[in-house]
């Protein structure tokens, strides 16, 4: 069953080569089709954590951004001194958690060695 090669015409010339057989059997098992991205259906998700890592991450950014602009001042309503460092600060302080959890939960969706849910704390 597995002994001709197939051939196909491109213009790559690729060259395609029958799979190998798995073992005694015809058909592969679980073990021999498991797919290693994406979230197995026993993995809990922490969506509560994540929704604030999102919130925290995206107004980090915007606070971030503002601090920014009015330093260099494209926004000419605030005064650069009025509380310009509290408000990088803040941003920072918003940013670097809610940046570092999502970081895991990316790393945990994808099965990277060493990440897991779990790692990520929850709400309940």
């Amino acid at each position: 069953m597995f002994e001709k090669t197939v051939k196909f015409r491109s213009k790559h010339k690729s060259h395609y080569e029958p799979m190998e057989p798995f073992g005694d059997r015809n058909t592969p098992s679980q073990e021999d089709v498991s797919d290693r991205k994406g979230v197995s259906s026993g993995t809990r998700i922490p969506w509560r954590a994540l929704c604030l890592a999102l919130f925290l991450m995206f107004f980090g950014t915007v606070v971030i951004v503002v601090s920014v602009l009015t330093l260099f001042g494209f926004i000419v309503n605030i005064q650069p001194n009025d509380g310009l460092l509290v408000l990088t600060f803040l941003g920072f302080l918003m940013f670097i958690p809610g940046f570092y959890h999502i970081r895991i939960a990316y790393y945990a969706y994808h099965r990277y060695d060493g990440y897991n849910f779990d790692d990520i704390p929850d709400f309940d």
